[in-house]
This record gives C-alpha cells, structure tokens and sequence, in this order.
C-alpha cells in the first residue's frame, strides 16, 4: 500500500493541507490519497473518515479539521481507489468490491498507519455494512444484525424525510405514525395570512371552507367566468344599479332552465 501523506493543523483549510508535501507508503492495489488533520496533546481514538460511493478527501471541505478541533483528537480522510487523487482503477470493479474495501483495504490501511481501535466516521455505501471484519448488514446473503447488537452508534447522512414529500407532509406523515393529532400546531405569529393559512390545515378549517360551495359565492364566479360579466359597462349607482339587475335577471333564467331541464 502507497499512501499519498498530506498532513495539517485542524485549524488550516483543505487547501493548506492539499498543498503540503506528500509521503508514499506501499499497497498492493495503487497509491491511496490521505489527510491527516493533528491536534496539539490529541486524546483518545484518531477519528477516519469513511465516505459514500462517490466520495473522496475534498469533497469533506473543512469538516474533519473542525470535528478535530472540536473533539481534540487527530482525524484522518481518505479516497479510495478511483477517486479524489488515489490512483485510478485498472480493471472493473467486481461484485463483492464493497466487501473487499470493508475486510481488506481498510484494515491494511489502518495497519500501515499504525491506527488501533479508531473511531469510524461516514455512511452506509450499498446494501453491505462490515465493521472490524464483521459483516452487520449484506441483503444479498440475507444477513442484518439488529442495531442493538452493533455495539456502535452512527450518523444519519440526512434528516431522514421522504424526498417525494414536502416538509409540512412529511410532519404530518410523522404525526400520523406516532398516533399524534392530524391538526398542526397553532403558529405563535399574529400575520392574519398566516393564521388563516394554519385554519385551513385544520380538520375544521377544511370544514368550514368546504361549506363555501352552499353559499352565493359561487354565484359570483359563474357570473363572471362563465356569462363573462367583469365590469360595468355604466357609470353612477342608479344606472349600476339597473345593470346588475339585468345580470342577475340572465343568471336566475339560466337557472331556472338548467333546474327545468333536470
């Protein structure tokens, strides 16, 4: 195993750190991209960071060296091979490669690193899981131990919501599964539009709304949409007057021919 070394201070930006001078230690299957971020009197387990498929060293930006600093322990991010700056791949990738990366390459990795125990930072990448040459999750061979029995603890990648949801679907979708009330909570703003908008998420808001097609509203839209009235072809109230009476003398007789007709 080759590693491509580059070393930096938590505080310095990928940049800096890309920018150091590099080390090469041996491996069998191609050079391997690096980065070690140091803290000053570091305690406890190096902390790697791990990454999903399509990952590599600079797509963490400045992440490890803030969870460094903020954890004060040394953290090191890498890229597989065919990633990042790690050397390309020369052949296709079999079947079982994500098994080969979990039970070979990451723990000779360690091993020329000198890394014992660390603590594994990253994702779930495919449908296999291996921790420390443990299978613990691989749907094609049909085996899943329960999270209880991991004796880890991880990360969700994201907040875990359905993408095909918005946000509010996806509270309610929460809310529904848990036995909670289907009505939202009432907002803390006064905004009129915001209230109102909160009442018709509502059981009894919809309700309410829905009452609007027995009343004379309607009315209003047929006229306008439907025999086309918008505005008043007069001017002064007597004359608007005698306007809409005719209006509504056309709407109750095509009423009463539509009624007729049933």
């Amino acid at each position: 195993m080759r590693l491509i070394r580059s070393t930096a201070a938590a505080g310095a930006s990928p940049r800096t750190a890309a920018s150091t001078a590099a080390t090469r230690i041996g491996r069998s299957a191609g050079q391997i991209e690096y980065e070690r971020f140091e803290v000053p009197q570091a305690k406890g387990p190096t902390v790697v960071m791990l990454h999903e498929g399509l990952g590599s060293v600079s797509l963490w930006k400045d992440f490890p060296a803030r969870l460094a600093k903020a954890l004060g322990r040394n953290v090191i991010a890498y890229s597989r091979l065919g990633y990042g700056r790690s050397e390309r791949l020369h052949a296709p990738r079999n079947p079982s490669y994500m098994h080969d990366e979990a039970l070979v390459h990451l723990p000779e990795f360690l091993d020329r690193l000198a890394i014992e125990s660390p603590i594994l930072f990253g994702h779930s990448d495919g449908g296999s899981i291996a921790l420390d040459g443990e299978m613990l999750d691989d749907t094609a061979a049909g085996v899943h131990v329960p999270p209880y029995r991991r004796r880890i603890g991880y990360v969700f990648q994201d907040a875990r919501l359905f993408p095909h949801l918005d946000v509010r679907q996806n509270l309610a979708y929460g809310r529904r599964m848990n036995g909670l009330a289907d009505d939202p909570a009432q907002p803390e703003s006064t905004d009129p539009i915001i209230r109102m908008t909160h009442q018709l998420k509502t059981k009894a808001g919809r309700a309410l709304y829905g009452l609007r097609k027995n009343t004379v509203e309607p009315v209003f839209g047929i006229i306008k949409h439907v025999m086309g009235f918008r505005q008043f072809s007069l001017r002064g109230l007597s004359n608007v007057t005698a306007e809409w009476s005719l209006v509504a003398l056309a709407w109750n007789i095509k009423r009463m021919n539509v009624l007729r007709g049933a």
